[in-house]
């Protein structure tokens, strides 16, 4: 599965990179490029997930290579969420309102506790 995903991923970043450097974008190429994105991220995440809550596969790291992972992905998840923020707020401005359809899931607001 590892081997694949690396594959899948290449890939990915191929189209993505692709989509970069093609001229004269258009408002659908520019839609198209986001889906393309937040579904490899959203695929990315689910993958990470299942390897977090594995005790077989995270107690293979050292705690410097969890150190990394967590500052990398910490760093990530703090500049996406304020990303997040300024396009929300973008989006208020606009006119969207609270029961637009970008809503959360309630049930994933709060990750499980996981411990090794």
């Amino acid at each position: 599965m590892s081997e694949r995903w690396v594959k899948r991923c290449e890939r990915i970043l191929e189209q993505i990179k692709a989509l970069e450097t093609a001229k004269e974008r258009d408002r659908l190429d520019l839609v198209h490029s986001m889906r393309l994105g937040l579904g490899a991220l959203w695929g990315s995440l689910e993958g990470w997930m299942r390897w977090i809550n594995s005790p077989r596969i995270m107690t293979q790291f050292t705690q410097e290579e969890l150190k990394k992972m967590n500052s990398a992905i910490m760093d990530f998840v703090k500049s996406f969420i304020e990303f997040d923020i300024k396009m929300t707020k973008q989006g208020i401005n606009k006119g969207f309102s609270e029961s637009s359809e970008r809503r959360p899931s309630r049930e994933r607001a709060v990750p499980e506790r996981f411990y090794i």
